[in-house]
């Protein structure tokens, strides 16, 4: 019972990292297994004999001596629960303060569904962390829609975030186009194209995917064997690519162009714009300065928690993470802080949205205080709402005074009329 407890810690460490792995880059799932099956198959005991539950102790028992290892087992245990106390309900106040803010453009369509898959995303990752963990067993067609979810998500939320970076990228570089390119139809039409194209490229999964009996635990999501080259070889770049690799390239380009529009525009304004249209235009420049940097700060955000993953899917191939125990537990703890790091992205939109958006974090103090938010007023407004008070605290001395002005500019056109008629009484 000891060697067979000690067979079930050491296999529920490393399945659990595998059953992250099918969440986090479905293809690295299949190589984990091979991971710990290769190392545990080199590993013989001191007499000589290659009993399974001796082989698996001792590998246990060396990776233990790594505090690498043991650092990993840390993050790999509790970072996607501290992830999801953060991000769902940040995700969520997220979406209602977006949606309570008038008015909604395209860009805060994005925003709602950015929030909105972040939500799902960190969802779906602990529902299936659960049912694996505890050796739920989810059949065929389960397992098939749990990577195809999964999947999807992951890529559906950072190509909602290169739409809104394009979209930036057009008011910073298009402005006169912006009205008719930039619309809350067309942000929904890309919404639903961009889900069609990426659901159709995790189709795959529905004849890839299958689920097959463990030797450790009751059951796991594995692949049929004639799909396991196309998967680890083929997919595997697939993913990568339309996870973090292109979603990078394409935030990179296009922020840098942003914040080069936003510098030459700020010079011609200098150079073109008088004071008086600078006062007239000063609401809307602010308000989308603001836009701006929120997401050119999202999408800096995202580009540096990825950056690990985009250089991890390209070395992979080219790091022997499996010739020996202090190699593998390196390995180990670098997957887990690149996929913290990667996860740690669909969290933090919404501090994001809190620090770097005003008017986003004026629209939320005053939903969580209960108090009705105030109309954003023109410079001139704050002028005329002065003197409409100053009447109202001397309303009585304001109509004395306008009274008796009315009455002296009655006064005196009766007397020019009488003057008048005096003087042609006379002529007569």
């Amino acid at each position: 019972m000891r060697l067979k407890h000690f067979s079930l810690i050491l296999g529920k460490v490393l399945i659990y990292t595998e059953k992250k792995v099918k969440m986090q880059s479905t293809t690295i799932s299949m190589t984990y297994t091979s991971i710990s099956e290769n190392i545990t198959a080199n590993i013989t005991s001191d007499n000589g004999t290659t009993a399974a539950s001796k082989k698996v102790l001792s590998l246990l028992d060396q990776l233990n001596q790594y505090s690498e290892f043991k650092a990993a087992v840390v993050i790999n245990n509790y970072y996607l629960y501290i992830l999801c106390a953060l991000g769902i309900p940040g995700s969520a106040c997220a979406l209602i303060t977006i949606c309570r803010m008038k008015p909604l453009t395209s860009s805060s369509v994005y925003m709602a569904m950015l929030s909105l898959t972040d939500a799902m995303n960190l969802v779906f990752k602990l529902l299936y962390l659960l049912l694996t963990l505890y050796d739920v067993r989810l059949f065929d067609n389960g397992c098939r829609t749990m990577f195809f979810l999964g999947t999807f998500l992951m890529h559906y939320s950072n190509w909602l975030l290169v739409s809104m970076t394009i979209e930036r990228f057009i008011a910073i570089w298009f402005p006169l186009q912006v009205t008719k390119l930039c619309t809350k139809r067309r942000a929904f039409i890309n919404m639903i194209v961009l889900a069609i194209i990426l659901m159709a490229l995790n189709l795959q999964f529905y004849w890839t995917t299958i689920e097959l009996p463990h030797k450790v635990y009751v059951w796991q999501c594995s692949f049929v064997d004639e799909y396991v080259h196309f998967v680890t070889k083929v997919w595997y770049w697939i993913d990568g690519a339309a996870y973090s690799i292109v979603p990078f390239i394409l935030l990179l380009i296009f922020n840098t162009m942003i914040i080069l529009g936003i510098k030459m525009a700020s010079s011609k304004q200098r150079m073109l714009t008088n004071k008086i249209d600078k006062t007239q235009n000063t609401d809307k420049i602010k308000h989308q300065q603001q836009i701006t940097v929120m997401l050119v700060s999202i999408s800096v955000v995202f580009i540096i928690l990825t950056m690990p993953n985009c250089a991890f899917f390209i070395m992979q191939d080219y790091w022997d993470y499996t010739k020996d125990v202090h190699t593998y537990a390196q390995y180990f703890l670098v997957y887990n802080i690149v996929f913290f790091l990667s996860d740690l992205n669909h969290a933090i939109n919404f501090y994001m949205y809190f620090l770097s958006g005003r008017k986003f974090r004026t629209m939320f103090i005053n939903m969580i205080c209960c108090c009705r938010k105030k109309p954003l007023r023109r410079p001139y407004s704050t002028t005329m709402t002065q003197m409409s008070s100053v009447s109202m605290r001397n309303g009585s001395a304001f109509n004395t005074t306008l009274s008796s002005q009315q009455d002296i500019l009655k006064n005196s056109a009766n007397g020019r009329d009488h003057s008048s008629n005096s003087t042609v009484n006379t002529i007569a």
